[in-house]
């Protein structure tokens, strides 16, 4: 009994499917029924060259917020690059393309994700050099590394 109902079913299901199957006539009537809104005159915009996206996607570091941090400048007092250091800490590098650093500043509570040359925060320290066991850092004329 069940096996007949499933033949029935799988029958019409059959049918259905070589009866509802579009032709061309059946298109060509659907299309020329469909309302005609004419579209106005708009102004075409030409896309600059691919070369200009390329470079705007290379110019932008996905791991940094677009908003640019305040630069805070620092007292007078001279500060050794070794005492301004004691509370960065490195928790990462990648090897790749560009090598980069996770420096955690553990007073701030906050993590950058730096390249050779770029400067920690609103410290002043700049990353001099990534190498594979330490990172070298330098502010004015003084090196560090951590």
């Amino acid at each position: 009994m069940l096996a007949i109902i499933l033949i029935v079913f799988i029958a019409f299901i059959f049918f259905d499917i070589i009866r509802s199957k579009p032709t061309q006539g059946k298109i060509v009537f659907n299309i020329s029924k469909a309302p005609y809104y004419p579209i106005g005159e708009k102004k075409i915009v030409s896309l600059k060259p691919e070369s200009f996206y390329i470079a705007k996607v290379k110019e932008r570091n996905i791991f940094r917020p677009v908003k640019e941090e305040k630069k805070v400048s620092l007292p007078l007092v001279s500060i050794s690059l070794k005492e301004r250091t004691k509370y960065l800490q490195v928790v990462g590098k990648t090897w790749g393309t560009f090598q980069e650093v996770m420096i955690k500043d553990t007073k701030e509570g906050r993590t950058y994700f730096l390249k050779a040359g770029d400067v920690i925060g609103a410290t002043g320290i700049k990353v001099k050099e990534i190498l594979q066991d330490k990172v070298i850092l330098e502010a004015g004329d003084e090196r560090t590394e951590i």
